[in-house]
């Protein structure tokens, strides 16, 4: 095993363990190892020697069910790939902090759930929103029961904006790893100019679209020449980007979007790209922030670190 460890956040229900199945498979394809991490709340301090007392039986009684929870994740895991190098974390805290800082050594982190609703995620805050926003390395949002494999396609969605270039890097680099193709869907309603014009029935649109896919493609050519085992398609697509990369992903195994790094409120309200996909997307949905390049030895991240 070699490089930065992917990380999973489990916190004992069914899904976050088998969110640590997938991603020990997508450890192993990488050749790197899997941390696990278990966050438990903070008990509050300066409390009276009665309730003090209680908080550390009560510290103490999880601690041991911490310990355990692990070990039978660990083990669910193990069963799968009994030659991965597995570790374990229990961390005090609040559950996006511990795997924003834990991302900061990590290849990716990733979350299982059922998606955050948007009034939740808006009023009350999301762990995957707040850690996708602000960590320093891909966050994936776990889905469905599918397993990484080398047939299924990963998706890409991809708007010219400095987080779609992170999120064009990072898909390129996974479909590499696992030896699948991928799909480029730039969303681009055809009908909408880019500019204001005062005659918008004399554009020639075919012109407009022509440029706009020798823009795309251009890019595209330039990421494969890195990657030159990875077989790429780019589509043009004239939906909104959520129901496009829909369409694009119901065959595949991994939907990638960049976050323009909004505030919670602001995703949830406005119906983000990333924030759709969280809570309809049956498959994994890789969100990546913008400076945020592939990972593999800590000297890739953000722009800047």
């Amino acid at each position: 095993m070699s490089g930065l460890p992917v990380v999973v956040g489990v916190d004992g229900s069914e899904t976050s363990v088998a969110a640590a199945r997938w991603a020990g498979a997508v450890a192993e394809r990488f050749g790197t190892g899997l941390h696990i991490v278990h966050v438990e709340p903070s008990i509050g301090r300066n409390l009276a020697d009665s309730a003090a007392a209680i908080a550390a039986a009560a510290m103490s009684y999880r601690r041991d069910a911490v310990e355990i929870l692990l070990k039978e994740v660990s083990e669910a895991v193990r069963a799968d790939l009994p030659a991965l190098a597995i570790t374990t974390e229990a961390v005090d805290g609040s559950v996006d902090k511990a795997l924003i800082e834990a991302g900061g050594a990590a290849r990716m982190v990733v979350l299982g759930g059922d998606g955050p609703a948007p009034l939740v995620a808006a009023l009350a805050g999301s762990a995957t929103v707040s850690t996708a926003s602000h960590a320093p390395c891909p966050v994936v949002a776990w889905r469905g029961s599918r397993k990484p494999d080398g047939e299924r396609a990963v998706v890409v969605g991809f708007d010219f904006t400095p987080a779609a270039e992170a999120a064009l890097s990072n898909a390129f680099m996974f479909a590499d790893t696992l030896k699948v193709p991928l799909r480029v869907v730039y969303s681009w309603p055809m009908r909408v100019p880019a500019a204001p014009v005062s005659i918008p029935f004399l554009i020639d649109w075919e012109a407009l679209e022509a440029a706009e896919w020798v823009r795309l493609t251009e890019i595209v050519d330039r990421l494969s020449k890195s990657y030159p085992g990875v077989s790429a398609q780019c589509f043009i697509e004239p939906a909104g980007p959520a129901r496009a990369l829909a369409m694009h992903g119901s065959d595949a195994q991994l939907v990638v979007v960049g976050t323009r790094e909004r505030s919670v409120l602001a995703g949830a309200l406005l119906g983000s790209t990333s924030m759709n996909l969280l809570q309809h997307s049956k498959i994994p949905v890789m969100i990546c922030r913008p400076g945020v390049t592939p990972r593999s030895d800590g000297e890739d991240g953000p722009a800047g670190r």
